[in-house]
């Protein structure tokens, strides 16, 4: 049975500034990414629990999951039979801390 998957408005605020960055470059490229990226996202619908735990979740004992997207990492949980999508972030920022994780 597939999952519903919901993505906050912080998520899609930074997948927003994510696009908007590549874009300065490459309209077309920002255009393939979000569109790749909100593929993976959706696939998420089937098999959510595929993906390992986010590191800075372990610390803090909070189950968010990542999935990685080329050098984004996409943040979720997953709950009965909804995940949601609660961050994309590049890479290389800090990990979150534990007030910036849901359930934290």
């Amino acid at each position: 049975m597939a999952c519903s998957v919901r993505v906050t408005q912080r998520a899609f605020d930074q997948l927003d500034d994510a696009t908007s960055y590549i874009a300065r470059d490459s309209p077309e490229a920002a255009r393939r990414w979000r569109d790749a990226i909100l593929r993976d996202i959706e696939s998420l619908q089937h098999f959510p629990l595929r993906h390992g735990m986010a590191p800075e979740a372990e610390a803090a004992g909070v189950h968010v999951r990542q999935m990685m997207h080329g050098l984004y990492r996409i943040l979720y949980t997953v709950d009965a039979e909804t995940v949601t999508i609660h961050g994309i972030r590049h890479g290389v920022r800090r990990p979150l801390r534990r007030g910036e994780l849901p359930g934290g």
